[in-house]
């Protein structure tokens, strides 16, 4: 149900669950169960006693040539029925809006699920990335002190100006790698 717990990342954790409280294919999926849950109630229900109640009070007023005489009416009726299912039709009804129902779940779960994969596959994508950066960084940091560290022989006569180039042109490429990483994650 959450397997992308066991990174136990919180960022990723609520990076997946605003996805899913914002999904507009979660919510039309939620509401296409509601629509079958509905459904197979009323399958339900189709197959079973039904018993209905009728009341109505009508008062008049009319007259036959003499004072106004009032007329009350009160009518009560119950009317009850039941659909003998002898060929099994709606018992095949009932089972098919179920498993219309069942299928509807699990588009919901698949989903979820896809969802949950897309967003912690661009978060595992976005990390891997930082972490490029951090390397790039760090071998930055390494080259741009060994060109120093060269640069400064060199003016002591004892590196060629081969190596201090080749050491200046080492950390100018790492500078560039960097940059490239950088423009990857963002």
């Amino acid at each position: 149900a959450a397997w992308w717990a066991q990174f136990n990342d919180t960022a990723l954790d609520a990076l997946i669950a605003a996805a899913q409280s914002q999904s507009s294919t979660l919510a039309q999926a939620a509401a296409t169960i509601e629509r079958a849950r509905a459904d197979a109630i009323a399958a339900g229900v189709a197959a079973s006693p039904s018993l209905d109640g009728i009341a109505s009070v009508n008062r008049s007023a009319f007259t036959l040539g003499g004072p106004l005489a009032l007329r009350s009416q009160s009518q009560l009726g119950v009317q009850s029925r039941w659909e003998f299912d002898l060929f099994g039709g709606l018992a095949r009804e009932r089972e098919s809006r179920q498993a219309t129902l069942e299928s509807k779940v699990a588009l919901w779960h698949e989903a979820r699920v896809s969802l949950a994969a897309e967003v912690a596959n661009a978060y595992v994508n976005r990390r891997h990335c930082e972490i490029q950066v951090a390397q790039a960084e760090d071998e930055l940091r390494s080259r741009s002190e060994t060109a120093r560290i060269i640069a400064a022989a060199g003016r002591a006569g004892m590196q060629s100006e081969s190596a201090v180039a080749l050491a200046q042109s080492a950390a100018a490429e790492a500078a560039g790698t960097l940059a490239q990483r950088r423009a990857q994650c963002d």
